[in-house]
């Protein structure tokens, strides 16, 4: 009746290739299990769920252990499987999770703690779904042919995060109330169907380019670009903040030191107009003066442009010295040049 691995697993020791872990029952690891690989650098290690679902309170492999392979099965027509991660701990996968034949292996997080997935092979992530129940799951990918597959999908729950490293495309259906966090210096791209609560960015360049409405839409760090309509959503400026298309935002809160530049469309493809400074003049002070603000953009498709005159503004027609935007004059006479 109990678990036939009760403690940590390692697959290798550095030397050897073509490890094979199979499974043959459901549920065979501990509660404190942790699956580590240690392959080495071009030696393949395989743990195969084989239709049976599991679960392990980690997954590590080093860096050069990049042909550590998680998968259903090698060959056949297995069921459908499940791969629970349930950690308390950090760990960092550094190989490779697919289904490769059968149904689907799909993952679930749970637990507190972080699980890293890195992948430097080349082929994509080939699993079902993710599920992030508690805790956070993040794939810190690069290059390419280092993504997920088209038979990928990632829900959230509530106060559970998925985070994003690397530099790569995330073009998958992504939903549900948690959080989305981009963090270290590389570029990602968020392309796909996206349907969650929030959305921060902590480092390095987030680039949307597929519409996020009625989100939190954060920049704590690094550089936002908001190539998508983000229509009832907040935006908190508090850094380098592009807007590349019109919003119609639910509010836009500025903090000192965010910076925010629009460099928008309307919606009919011209160019914005400069705004009007009469009903924004206190606005725009507050925003030139670093303060926080709150403002809430009216209807319609110069609703950016009517939220406030946010962190560094450049309008196409707005006063500047050189190459950099100067305070805005707001006497009564310059409202209207």
């Amino acid at each position: 009746g109990g678990s036939a691995l009760p403690g940590n697993v390692t697959l290798g020791d550095g030397l050897q290739a073509g490890i094979f872990l199979i499974m043959g029952a459901a549920n065979q690891f501990g509660p404190n299990s942790v699956l580590t690989f240690n392959n080495g650098t071009g030696r393949d290690a395989k743990f195969e769920l084989r239709g049976f679902n599991q679960a392990v309170a980690g997954l590590v492999s080093d860096a050069d252990d990049t042909l550590s392979i998680i998968q259903n099965q090698e060959s056949g027509s297995p069921p459908t499987a499940t791969l629970t991660i349930n950690n308390t701990s950090n760990f960092i996968f550094n190989g490779l999770i697919r289904t490769r034949v059968g149904g689907p292996l799909n993952l679930v997080k749970t637990g507190p703690g972080t699980q890293e997935i890195r992948n430097v092979s080349v082929q994509p992530h080939a699993f079902g779904t993710a599920t992030i129940n508690v805790g956070k799951l993040t794939f810190n990918l690069s290059g390419a042919s280092n993504t997920l597959a088209t038979t990928t999908s990632i829900s959230i729950a509530a106060g559970a995060q998925l985070g994003l490293d690397g530099t790569w495309n995330m073009n998958r259906a992504i939903s549900g109330p948690g959080t989305v966090t981009k963090t270290g210096t590389g570029s990602v791209t968020i392309s796909g169907p996206q349907s969650y609560a929030a959305l921060v960015t902590q480092g390095g360049t987030t680039t949307l380019t597929s519409s996020l409405p009625n989100a939190t839409i954060t920049n704590a760090a690094g550089t936002l670009i908001l190539n998508a309509d983000a229509t009832g959503s907040t935006v908190n400026v508090e850094a380098n903040t592009l807007f590349g298309v019109s919003q119609n935002l639910a509010a836009l809160n500025i903090s000192s030191g965010g910076i925010a530049t629009i460099s928008a469309q309307s919606n009919s493809g011209s160019e914005l107009e400069e705004p009007d400074w009469t009903n924004d003049a206190i606005v725009a002070e507050a925003a030139w003066q670093g303060q926080p603000r709150q403002s809430v953009p009216e209807p319609g498709a110069l609703g950016l442009l009517a939220a406030g005159m946010f962190g560094l503004l450049c309008p196409r027609r707005g006063k500047a010295r050189g190459s950099e935007c100067s305070k805005p004059d707001l006497t009564q006479e310059s409202i209207h040049p």
